[in-house]
């Protein structure tokens, strides 16, 4: 009976360090994991901050202009469509519903981004 009851006590002791051994070792697993989520977060916002960066409109102009060689001319000419298949109609067509009155030749060129709240508005409904 004494033999049993150490038997008993023992394999108690051995299943309460196997318990412990498993816990262990799923904590370091989990400590891995979660240095590489803190790993992944730092890069997608690193990435987030590099894609603002290129998509930010002062660095889209600079490079059209200094990488492109492209300006921003003097002036801009709208033009109109004619009547259907290009075709000039004797008869004036009425403008289809959202459509602009164009701006008469010679505007001056939009500077920059500045003018965005007013194209926007004009734009509204476009695709």
């Amino acid at each position: 009976m004494l033999c049993a009851a150490v038997a008993v006590v023992v394999a108690v002791a051995f299943g309460v360090v196997y318990l412990h051994v498993v816990m262990a070792q799923r904590q370091f697993a989990l400590d891995r994991l979660d240095t590489k989520v803190s790993q992944a977060q730092s890069q997608y916002q690193r990435l987030r901050l590099q894609v603002a960066q290129l998509e930010a409109p002062s660095r889209i102009i600079a490079t059209a202009e200094g990488k492109l060689g492209m300006r921003e001319p003097a002036s801009v000419t709208y033009l109109t469509a004619t009547g259907a298949g290009g075709a000039r109609n004797s008869q004036a067509q009425p403008a289809p519903v959202g459509a602009t009155t164009p701006a008469p030749a010679g505007t001056p060129a939009p500077a920059g981004d500045a003018d965005w709240p007013q194209i926007k508005s004009l734009l509204a409904g476009s695709p």
